[in-house]
Formats: structure tokens, C-alpha cells, sequence
């Protein structure tokens, strides 16, 4: 026959009221060293992580450098970075930064000066093939009976256009544009240089003679006054000569 285990103590019965008093917590003695012998040894501070490496001056020096003159970041670059394989100082970064920067700039420079001088060779180029004659050269006989027959029909045009202007301004500036526009596109066919220039003042009268005489006419009768017309008129018959006088 198998054997039961006993069964488990009854727990203790207190009277009511009566609980045991609560036992105070034991809590164990530190121990110390005996007498002679050493404390115990605690582990060593971990070492100090060490200090960044000093910034190269060059290095800064040329990456500022570089957004204002592209050789100072191109030279302090190439120097920075000679010091810093030497001395293992910092500011590689920037004196890579520098260079770059250095070398884009004069790069970008030397594209855009290739693009003005070709414009200007396309100008010059082009300007040419209108063989413009320096003043140096003799007036051809062509520039000579253009400027004689333009200068002849705008002088005859400026003298009916003085005597009607005052009195009807309308009329006059009808003659005048006319007379503007046909001296204007024989001022075109002129090759020699000096000419060209003479006839341009000419055609520039013009326009200024033309734009007081619309003020003139446009004004109310009582507030006219021809002094400026006038003189416009005498100013432009004065160049008018001096490109007559060009071809004699």
C-alpha cells in the first residue's frame, strides 16, 4: 500500500486582536578592511577623449577668400592642404571648399570673356561688310553726289518749311516728315565714316525740329511762341552746311 503524505501544520491561531509585533528589517554590517590590510581598489576614470585638431588658417583663409577673388581660394587651397599632410592640422575640408570654388570661378570667367570677345569679333565682322571708308581715305565720287542731292532737296524743303511754319505749323510739319524721311534713307546709302557721322547729327536735328514744331502747333494761339522752332531750324541749317561743306 502506498503511503499519504502527512498533512500540511495548521497555521497559528491568535487570539483577536492579537497579531505579533512586526520584526525590524535586518540589514547586514558593512564590511570593512581589517586593520593592516589596503582598501579595496577601484577601477581607474576612463581616459579623456582628446581634443580636435586646430583649424588650418590657410584652409579658412582661402574658402572665405574664394567668394571674392578666385586666386586667393586657389593658392591658400594648394598651401592648406601642403600644411595639413605636414602638421595633421583641420580644414582639409575647407581647403578642398576653397579650391573648387577657385577654380569654377575662373573657369566660368575665362567662358565669359571667350563669349564677349566672339560677339565682339561677330560685331566687328559684320560692321565691316558695310565698308565703312575712314575720314583718312579720299570721298568717293558716290558719297559725293549722295550727300550733294540729299543736301540739296533738304535745304530747298527747310526754306519753304520757314516761311509756313509760323502760320501753319500743319502744313509745315507735313513737308518736314516727308523731307526727314527721304534724307534719312539716302543717309543710308553713305560709306564714308566722317559723312556718316555729319548726317546723323543732321537727322537728329530732325527729329528734335519735328517734336517742337508738334508742340508749337498743338499749343493754343495765345500761348504760341516760334523762338524755339526758330532756332531749331537755324541749328539744323547750320549742320546742313557743315555736310555740304564736307563734299566740296
Amino acid at each position: 500500500m502506498s503511503t499519504l503524505p502527512p498533512p500540511p501544520p495548521e497555521p497559528p491561531v491568535h487570539p483577536e486582536g492579537s497579531w505579533p509585533p512586526p520584526q525590524p528589517a535586518q540589514y547586514a554590517a558593512p564590511a570593512y578592511p581589517a586593520p593592516g590590510q589596503p582598501a579595496q581598489a577601484y577601477p581607474p576614470p576612463p581616459y579623456p577623449y582628446p581634443a580636435p585638431p586646430r583649424t588650418n588658417t590657410l584652409a579658412l583663409i582661402g574658402f572665405i577668400g574664394s567668394f571674392f577673388v578666385s586666386l586667393v581660394g586657389i593658392i591658400c587651397g594648394h598651401l592648406a592642404l601642403s600644411q595639413i599632410r605636414r602638421t595633421g592640422e583641420g580644414g582639409r575640408g575647407l581647403a578642398l571648399a576653397g579650391l573648387i570654388i577657385g577654380y569654377v570661378s575662373v573657369t566660368l570667367g575665362l567662358l565669359v570673356a571667350v563669349f564677349v570677345i566672339l560677339v565682339a569679333a561677330i560685331g566687328a565682322a559684320s560692321g565691316s561688310s558695310g565698308a565703312v571708308v575712314p575720314r583718312s581715305a579720299p570721298v568717293s565720287s558716290d558719297d559725293t553726289a549722295t550727300v550733294s542731292s540729299m543736301t540739296t532737296a533738304l535745304g530747298s524743303s527747310l526754306d519753304s518749311i520757314g516761311s509756313s511754319m509760323v502760320g501753319s505749323p500743319g502744313s509745315a510739319r507735313d513737308e518736314l516728315s516727308a523731307a526727314s524721311e527721304a534724307f534719312k534713307t539716302s543717309e543710308t546709302n553713305i560709306r564714308d565714316y566722317s559723312l556718316q557721322s555729319d548726317a546723323q547729327t543732321v537727322s537728329e536735328d530732325l527729329d528734335y525740329f519735328s517734336g517742337d514744331l508738334a508742340d508749337y502747333q498743338y499749343a493754343s494761339a495765345g500761348s504760341r511762341d516760334a523762338s524755339q522752332i526758330k532756332t531749331d531750324l537755324a541749328q539744323l541749317k547750320d549742320d546742313l552746311q557743315t555736310l555740304t561743306d564736307d563734299v566740296r
